[in-house]
């Protein structure tokens, strides 16, 4: 450029000199004269070449020293001729290797899709691209680059400044794959709780374990009955499959007989092969092994491309999970709380994801920020002019003191950035990453995105560290305004922000919810609760609270609410931020009254065992006490002294017996005879049967429904349990009316009031039966204990009556319902299911049976007590016995003397060998041998044990000698 200005100027000279020659009046320039002032222009020339060369030579040096990766490039041709050392670190090359390479032998992309790269960018209308390098160690780079158009060695040229991104690249995809991972999960889970058909369920999921993987095409197989063979039950893509295949044969069958997964990289080159790979569809193939109960039950195989797909260890426990819910299906069960806890990261990880796309969005599009440079060793730092045109700080004020950078930090985030340069310090990382909030020059916190790299010396000691700082302020406040939880703002009690989801909540608009008081916008159930937990926020980190909103139109909102001090428009105040936890508290809730519920029946069970096991024990003493008495009683001549004494014991011991049958009626397990009934007529009969002691001046009211369906059920024990409730109701009553009414009901759930059923009460339709009284009520501790045995309010009662009456209600498969409060009554409802269809009994057909003629009767009893009993009254009818204290011990006798056995009495419960199993060893032996069948439950249960058959006959404990020679006349022995 100075040499053309030196032309122009002698040429501009020279034709001064011609126009004025033919002037005489100016004087003419001597030669000497322009000899001077070529020789001054020439010495200009060169003073400003050496100029140019100095500033070129500086430029070069800033080139070749920056951390910044940069390349200069051709425009046309894209050929590189320039690349600094930053650039020759990144990519592997030397200077000189550079100068031979073209841009595009970097970028891996091909051709359209380089196009499609450089359209997109210039679409955006910035110079920014993304590409992918590839290194010349052959590892392949995302990158970003910045294209500037500049003039390098007086020619055209570009100037490329390149950011390595595969760091943050890898993290989107990896998270878009956890995020892709985790909705399959979902859709899995939500499939097996929607209990859909196996086979539907298998193609599910082997939809969603071949797309993790990258592939179109898989196999799902189960084991065959036979557990021989694996056979395909559902495939995807258009493949060959084969159906059946042995076990220990090709890939399937080895993980089927080894249960461990298979993974083949070249699948044509494996000497096991069962076919050879089509073209296109891959030579990898993955198979896992699917288990039910410990045992292989199938397998997941997907075929896939190795020179595209990699089979990692993350990728590989991924596709694990989708084979263990295909063991779940094949079990079909559902995991409930697996489910809960997959969707729960899936939401943490969409959130993630989407707070960091909007981050890096941001960040691209509007570099709201500067560069600062960190003198590690000096503690002296520098920024630039970006830097200081957004925060206003210039590079003096900054290097004014090594603290300074500390001391322009909000308070409650210096922790957390001296923790990270201290792991700088200390070797931990090269890398800087922190977000805080940073006081600019107006004194405002502003919150940063702080992103550094450190230098090194060989020793390992850091250097400096150069980085950015963007202003991330909006885009925190966007995030707050999106967030999906409800926020609040308040300042001097009154509200002065509310986002999206705050509006919601409080069904408002901002116009109406702002400036309101924080009492009067949120409506708290506990009003001084919240108003402490605001007026303490300054003073407590982060204080929370659970109560009760109000919406706009009334609704309550179940909520946790934390407050804490925030800086909002630079003033002090208190952010609000409240979960509706209302499902939470409903499903607590319902999980309460299900425990209850289920603790409830646990008890009661148990305590029908304990009843049970008490009554059996009970049968046998009364068993040897009635038998004995009444053989003693038949040796007496009838005037004699001892026959009177001997009746009362027998009665007594009767009384006694029936008291452990009320025991066993409790189990729900004593009723004897099942029909059609009609329930008013039961009730009318238990009201006319009461004691007239009890019905004495008491007025009893009967509200009986008309056409009721009928029920079925043991006439005596539904009856007994009517009176039952009835006299409890006249005893808790001295005076008032007593009110008994019948309904059919229609329940999809449990009636109202304090419920006792076995298990829950079924959707169906009921007869109800409520009794009424006016008496003093109960309170909740008395209602939990009234249907205990032997628990009773009463000075003269024995407890067992409401006990029993809970028994038999559960033995017809209904239920109880009770209502009370102190001194206003209680209702007590019976709840019986009706009859679906008219029931007919069929007499089976019973082979006749004839005399079996003279023979001994086999006894076997665990109690020596009945044993003896029943020998002697056996003894007595004139027939001879063999004694077995047991089944096994009856077994051997039976067996050795089964020619001269006639009949055998058998217990039904016994601790070495039970009834039941010693009757089929003993029908073995001669299968129309005959039983009376002796225990202290009822002829119901014992026939849909045993069936009912002309050779079996059944003796309820304890029985008399009459009740035994009936048995043996019914059985002709």
């Amino acid at each position: 450029m100075k040499l053309l200005w030196l032309f122009s100027t002698l040429a501009e000279f020279m034709n001064s000199f011609s126009a004025t020659s033919f002037q005489p009046a100016m004087e003419q320039p001597t030669l000497a004269e322009l000899t001077q002032t070529i020789a001054r222009l020439e010495a200009e020339l060169a003073a400003t070449k050496q100029a140019l060369l100095a500033s070129e030579q500086r430029n070069l040096q800033f080139f070749q020293q920056t951390q910044a990766i940069e390349l200069i490039v051709e425009p046309d041709t894209w050929r590189v001729l320039a690349a600094n050392a930053a650039a020759c670190r990144f990519y592997g090359y030397s200077q000189a290797e550079f100068s031979n390479l073209n841009v595009r032998d970097l970028n891996v992309l091909t051709s359209k899709e380089h196009r499609v790269a450089i359209r997109n960018g210039e679409l955006g209308g910035s110079n920014r691209y993304e590409f992918r390098h590839r290194l010349r160690s052959g590892m392949v780079c995302d990158v970003e680059v910045y294209i500037t158009p500049f003039e390098y060695q007086q020619q055209p040229a570009l100037f490329c400044l390149i950011h390595d991104v595969t760091a943050h690249k890898q993290t989107i995809r990896q998270m878009q794959r956890q995020n892709a991972y985790l909705g399959s999960l979902h859709d899995v889970t939500l499939a097996l709780i929607d209990q859909a058909a196996l086979p539907d369920l298998l193609e599910i999921i082997l939809w969603k374990a071949t797309d993790l993987v990258g592939s179109e095409y898989g196999v799902m197989y189960i084991r065959s009955a036979d557990g021989q063979a694996m056979e395909s039950v559902v495939s995807r893509g258009a493949i060959n499959v084969i159906q059946h295949i042995e076990l220990g044969q090709g890939a399937v069958g080895t993980v089927g007989l080894s249960g461990q997964p298979l993974i083949i990289d070249d699948y044509s080159a494996w000497s096991e092969r069962l076919f050879t790979p089509q073209d296109g569809f891959g030579n990898g193939l993955l198979v896992l092994p699917l288990f039910r109960e410990q045992t292989v039950a199938g397998a997941l195989a997907i075929i896939y491309e190795p020179s595209q797909i990699q089979i990692s260890i993350t990728m590989l426990e991924m596709v694990q999970q989708f084979a263990r819910f295909a063991s779940l299906a094949l079990e079909k069960h559902m995991l409930y709380t697996a489910a809960q806890t997959e969707l729960a990261e899936r939401r943490r990880v969409e959130q993630q994801l989407r707070s960091l796309n909007e981050r890096f969005e941001l960040a691209q599009t509007v570099l709201n920020g500067g560069i600062y440079d960190w003198d590690m060793i000096q503690q002296t730092t520098v920024v630039n002019r970006s830097f200081t045109t957004v925060f206003g700080y210039t590079s003096e004020e900054v290097a004014s003191s090594p603290t300074w950078w500390e001391e322009h930090l909000h308070p409650d985030d210096r922790e957390l950035f001296i923790q990270r340069t201290a792991d700088i310090f200390a070797g931990h990382s090269d890398v800087f990453s922190a977000e805080y909030r940073f006081l600019d020059q107006h004194q405002h916190y502003r919150f940063v995105q702080d992103r550094g790299h450190v230098l090194r010396d060989p020793d390992g000691q850091a250097l400096r560290m150069v980085g950015t700082l963007i202003d991330i302020s909006e885009e925190y406040r966007h995030i707050v305004e999106m967030l999906p939880l409800p926020l609040f703002v308040v300042q001097d009690d009154r509200i002065v922000y509310a986002n999206q989801a705050g509006l919601a909540l409080t069904q408002t608009t901002s116009s109406e919810l702002l400036s309101q008081s924080v009492l009067s916008g949120l409506r708290p159930q506990d009003p001084d609760d919240f108003y402490v937990l605001i007026r303490h926020a300054s003073t407590m980190p982060t204080s929370f609270i659970e109560t009760t909103f109000l919406r706009r139109d009334g609704t309550p909102i179940y909520g946790e609410c934390s407050t804490s001090a925030i800086l909002f428009e630079h003033r002090n105040s208190v952010q609000v931020i409240i979960r509706d936890i209302s499902e939470r508290k409903q499903a607590e809730q319902k999980r309460l009254e299900i425990e209850q519920h289920f603790s409830e029946t646990q008890k009661l069970e148990s305590l029908g065992v304990f009843a049970g096991g008490i009554a059996h024990d009970f049968n046998n003493v009364f068993m040897s006490i009635l038998g004995n008495t009444h053989l003693a009683m038949l040796e007496l001549p009838e005037q004699a002294n001892l026959r009177p004494l001997l009746a009362e014991i027998e009665q007594s011991a009767k009384r006694a017996a029936q008291i452990t049958k009320q025991m066993v009626a409790y189990t729900g397990q004593n009723l004897d005879v099942r029909r059609s009934l009609m329930i008013n007529e039961l009730v009318q009969t238990s009201i006319r049967l009461l004691p007239s002691s009890l019905t004495q001046q008491r007025h009893i009211q009967s509200n009986l429904a008309d056409n009721l369906p009928l029920i079925e059920g043991d006439q005596q024990h539904l009856r007994q349990a009517i009176s039952n409730v009835l006299i409890n109701a006249l005893e808790a009553s001295s005076s008032g009316t007593l009110t008994v009414t019948t309904s059919l009901r229609d329940l999809q759930g449990a009636p109202e009031g304090h419920t006792y059923t076995t298990g829950t009460f079924l959707p169906a339709q009921y007869i109800a039966i409520e009794i009424s009284d006016q008496g003093l009520g109960m309170d909740h501790a008395t209602i939990s204990r009234m249907f205990d045995p032997f628990f009773t309010t009463k000075f003269t009662g024995r407890g067992l009556g409401l006990a029993v009456t809970l028994g038999i209600v559960r033995g017809h498969r209904g239920g109880i319902a009770v209502k009370s409060r102190p001194q206003q009554g209680t209702t007590i409802g019976i709840y019986l299911p009706i009859m679906t269809a008219v029931q007919t009994e069929l007499a089976s057909e019973q082979p006749a049976l004839v005399d079996s003629g003279p023979g001994k009767i086999l006894v076997i009893d665990d109690e020596p007590d009945v044993r003896i009993v029943i020998d002697r009254i056996l003894r007595r009818l004139g027939y001879e016995t063999l004694l077995a204290e047991g089944g096994n011990r009856g077994i051997s006798l039976f067996r050795d003397h089964h020619q001269e056995i006639a009949g055998v009495f058998l217990d039904l419960t016994m601790p070495d060998l039970d009834g039941q199993s010693t009757l089929e060893v003993l029908k073995q032996i001669q299968p129309e041998i005959r039983v009376v069948i002796m225990s202290g439950y009822n002829e119901q249960q014992v026939s849909q044990q045993f069936g009912t058959t002309g050779t079996t006959q059944f003796l309820a404990k304890p029985f008399m000698i009459e009740e035994i020679r009936d048995k043996l006349t019914a059985l002709r022995l």
